[in-house]
């Protein structure tokens, strides 16, 4: 078995700043003219996960896994979890007026968005290291024995858990033959997960044994299960006609998403590290410093669109749709706006951020993290970012 793909996930950097810092930089946008700097703060490490808008808070971790709540409008520190707890950063998911969060050792914890305290806890006895799915008023949570900073068990059965996201009762749960689970999709009342398991009679330089499997919402029995050889899954996206996923080997893979079968397999040419999938579109960056649209049916490029900049200012993470346009950081702090039907570019602005995360979306508000702990808050000004659209499409 091949286990590449952990050198990815066992990265520990050096915490490079202690303490919070707050401070309003209006302005401080290189050249901005369509997007303005709200206000930025500092958090303790490297922030891995894009932040969480919502109505009046805005939600990030970092690496040391505090999950803090910042005032969206001023900025101040509204709440933070208590320190000294192990929270994985990765599983950090918002819905409504709760977040919630996986914590070392199996337990999984609810939260309220406002004053940050506790409202129920699991013990689900395996760890939760990937973002759990909400849908239907149930989380749909993923587990893995398999991750930063575990002993790696790649003989454990990983666990997907339905949990109701009100009380915290359990629904039901079902026992794969994967050590380590991604976080699934829903379509049409069927479950798609994605997984990675052990099987020593595999042996692969590129990628390794990875599963994919249907399961009825209701009580999560299994309908069918692809197995193949892409490594480990970044991301799956399913709708109505296609399952698609990208794993470790960097090829966008469709499965019939009523049996099972390969549809079709794609080269997105380098390092990709996820996918965005809407309405039988898949949105899609790769280190070749390309974006790409294609379709979940067959395949097919609808669009390409080449960042700026030279090699390696290649996408981060994965894009976000916000009113019609697909927006992006990119590996050089800048971000983009494309148009998400033809793929033109709308406006690009500079940040200077230095990130391995993406960004989040939220109205015209923006929010992303750096690898230095700094959290920054950016608002779109739609007047000005139309003139520009404008501008480049007369160009």
């Amino acid at each position: 078995m091949n286990f590449k793909f952990l050198k990815k996930w066992m990265v520990n950097p050096v915490a490079l700043l202690t303490g919070f810092t707050l401070f309003f930089a209006p302005g401080l946008v290189k050249g901005a003219s369509d997007i303005e700097l709200i206000w930025q703060a500092k958090l303790e490490s490297p922030i891995h996960l894009p932040p969480v808008i919502t109505a009046e808070t805005v939600i990030a971790t970092s690496s040391k896994g505090v999950v803090k709540g910042f005032n969206r409008k001023s900025g101040q520190l509204n709440w933070e979890t208590e320190k000294g707890i192990r929270y994985w950063d990765r599983s950090l998911v918002v819905h409504d007026d709760k977040f919630f969060v996986g914590l070392s050792g199996g337990l999984f914890q609810a939260h309220s968005i406002v004053d940050g305290k506790l409202l129920w806890q699991l013990d689900l006895g395996v760890d939760v290291q990937s973002k759990p799915l909400v849908k239907h008023n149930t989380l749909y949570i993923p587990t893995t024995y398999v991750g930063p900073e575990l002993s790696n068990d790649p003989h454990g059965k990983a666990i997907l858990f339905a949990v109701d996201l009100n009380s915290g009762k359990m629904k039901w749960s079902t026992k794969t033959g994967n050590y380590a689970l991604q976080s699934p999709s829903i379509n049409d009342g069927t479950l798609f997960l994605a997984g990675s398991y052990y099987d020593p009679s595999i042996d692969i330089d590129e990628g390794g044994p990875m599963k994919i499997s249907a399961h009825n919402i209701n009580d999560g029995s299994l309908l069918w299960d692809f197995k193949g050889v892409d490594g480990y899954i970044k991301a799956i996206y399913a709708d109505k006609d296609a399952v698609v996923y990208v794993g470790y080997q960097d090829f966008i893979n469709a499965l019939n998403s009523q049996n099972g079968q390969q549809l079709w397999r794609v080269d997105t040419g380098n390092w990709t590290p996820s996918l965005l999938g809407s309405d039988g579109v898949i949105y899609y960056g790769s280190a070749t410093t390309k974006v790409f649209a294609i379709s979940s049916q067959n395949g097919i490029k609808l669009w390409q669109f080449n960042i700026d900049g030279g090699s390696f200012n290649y996408l981060l993470g994965k894009p976000v749709l916000s009113e019609g346009k697909l927006l992006f950081l990119t590996q050089r702090g800048d971000i983009y706006a494309l148009d998400s039907v033809s793929g033109k570019r709308s406006w690009v602005k500079s940040t200077q951020v230095n990130a391995r995360a993406g960004l989040s979306v939220e109205g015209s508000t923006i929010a992303m993290g750096g690898i230095d702990g700094t959290l920054q808050l950016y608002q779109i000004r739609k007047d000005n970012a139309y003139r520009v659209s404008m501008i480049d499409r007369r160009l």
